[in-house]
């Protein structure tokens, strides 16, 4: 279900590009995302379909996104989260899209996660950049709270 609203939301704010082939990659956790520091990376637990923080506190975790050199730029990237705990919680994300010279752009994001909860956060081109592709590397930041994880790390792309 998660895919499908994910692919409908790129085809929907996606303008027809003759040559450009549509491009939808489904990651999991596993290959995509990691600890931001070693001390987060001790509070995480890496399940075969899932990267979750089982420790009684927040962990930072970092996911990038594969940059293929013959595309003509990035329409939607983000993770989807999963709270497998019994409360309610927040998740605060950053997409961060750029290169590491100090002028990246950061987009901020907060999502509610009830209990068993899982969700979509996503970042797309239409809404957070002006309607043009993100045209450089792609990644998110996530501070996990305990019993929260990533599942998936969806993104599309136009081939050329």
């Amino acid at each position: 279900m998660k895919r499908t609203a994910f692919l409908l939301l790129t085809l929907a704010t996606s303008p027809a590009f003759a040559t450009d082939a549509l491009q939808l990659e489904n990651g999991n956790a596993m290959n995509n995302c990691r600890g931001a520091l070693p001390v987060h990376e001790a509070s995480l637990r890496s399940r075969p379909l899932a990267l979750v923080n089982e420790s009684g506190g927040p962990a930072y975790v970092n996911c990038a996104f594969r940059a293929p050199t013959n595309s003509a730029g990035q329409e939607a990237f983000g993770a989807v989260l999963h709270n497998y705990g019994d409360a309610t919680v927040s998740v605060n994300c950053v997409g961060v899209v750029g290169v590491d010279d100090g002028q990246a752009t950061y987009i901020p994001r907060t999502v509610s996660l009830a209990p068993g909860q899982r969700k979509l956060l996503n970042f797309d081109y239409v809404t957070d950049n002006e309607n043009k592709r993100f045209q450089a590397n792609t990644g998110l930041q996530c501070l996990l709270p305990a019993n929260v994880g990533i599942n998936e790390t969806p993104q599309a792309f136009r081939q050329k």
